[in-house]
Parts: C-alpha cells; structure tokens; sequence
C-alpha cells in the first residue's frame, strides 16, 4: 500500500513539474538585449539615446558589455526602444538587471513601459540587482520602453567655527566640502516575454441533417395539433 502511494505521489509530482514546466516554455521571447556587441560609443540595436555621448556600452570584461547611462548632477539621460509590438499576446513580463555606480541620495532610475512606472533610488549599496515587472495590458502594438537616469546635484559646501576667543567670537573656521560628480547607471539583460492570447472557442453549429430533422420534428408536432383539433 505505501508503495503504490508513493508511486501515486511520485507521479503527481511529475505531473505538476511538466505543467509548470510547459508554462514556463510556452512564453515568447518578444524583445531581448544583452549588448554583447562589440562595440562601445553607441548602443545600436534601434536604441534612441537622447544625449549621445551620454548613453554607451561599457565593457565589463572579454565579451561582457552593458548598457551605460552616464548624467552630471542635476542632470538627466534617457535610453528609449521605440515601438514594441505586443499583438496578440498577454501576460506581459518585462525583465533586466540594474546597477547604480557613484550615485548617491536623490539619484533615481525610472523606467516606463506603457503605463508601467518603475522608480527606485541609486542611494543603496552599488550591487547587480534583478527585477521582473507585469503589465497589466496585452494585445497593443507600439509601446515605448524607457530606462531613465536622473541625477541630483548632492555637492555641498558650509565652513564650521573650530576656535573661538573669550568673547565668544570665532577666531579659526574649518571648511567643508564636496563636489558631486558623473552618476552611472548600468542596464543588462532586457527581455520582455508574453503569452499567445488563445483563440476564442468555436461556436457549436448544427449541421443541416440535423436542421432537417428538426424541421420535420415540427412539421409532425404542428399536423398532430391540427388532427386533436378536429
């Protein structure tokens, strides 16, 4: 008995992984980048960059490159892919990895993608950090993908009193001060995947035989009427 249940279990288990599995696989790949490209003072692959010298491919190693946004304080940058057909699919993912660099409080990344609005600050740690974002919209054509870098000015400059005499007044100021600098911000593995919108179900149709059926069915029902009436 525990054998066969188990065995029961096992095959259950397996059901349920080549289902989870078969979802995953049935998800199109409608826009992907990784900008292994070879190349470094443009970004190519029909990415508009509102300030040229600004947006680039930074090589990270042999083969390895990512998309670089790069703004001076107070400043902002944008890296748009213009026209992304979804038709015709649904359950829309967007997909891609992020990296702050020498960015500091008040620094932000914001992406749009339709009406999606995603804005995080760069003020944390400067890690590799993933992310997965649902639309809530399927079957439209033409939807902008925007990744934007807006930098803040966070220099700062203010001198302190260090001594002062015995009337109180300061004789010895120390001055602090920094200057803020270029922010990056790096974007690697874009990919946006949807589902097949099913077709609708067919429209059950009788067939003529059995239209002819039915009309005789009534042609019999109306002369037994007529033969209880009289």
């Amino acid at each position: 008995m525990r054998s066969t249940m188990t065995r029961s279990l096992l095959g259950s288990a397996l059901t349920i992984g080549l289902l989870a599995g078969a979802t995953a696989a049935s998800a199109a790949t409608l826009f992907q980048d990784n900008f292994n490209r070879g190349v470094g003072s443009f970004v190519g692959n029909g990415w508009v960059e509102n300030h040229t010298s600004e947006v680039d491919l930074f090589t990270r190693g042999y083969g390895d490159q990512v998309m670089r946004l790069k703004e001076n304080p107070a400043g902002e940058v944008t890296a748009t892919q213009n026209d992304i057909d979804l038709t015709g699919y649904e359950n829309i993912v967007l997909w891609f990895d992020y990296k702050p660099w020498e960015t500091e409080a008040g620094d932000i990344l914001e992406v749009y993608f339709g009406d999606l609005v995603y804005s995080v600050s760069l003020d944390g740690a400067w890690n590799w950090t993933n992310v997965s974002l649902a639309l809530d919209v399927k079957d439209v054509a033409g939807l902008d993908l925007i990744f934007k870098l807006v930098s803040k000015d966070n220099s700062y400059s203010y001198s302190e009193c260090t001594k002062t005499d015995r009337w109180g007044r300061c004789t010895k100021w120390k001055t602090h001060s920094w200057d803020d600098y270029e922010d990056w911000v790096k974007i690697d593995n874009v990919l946006i995947t949807g589902d097949l919108i099913p077709p609708p179900p067919p429209i059950d149709t009788p067939e003529p035989a059995a239209l002819a059926l039915f009309g005789l069915g009534l042609a019999g029902l109306r002369a037994a009427r007529r033969r209880k009436a009289k």
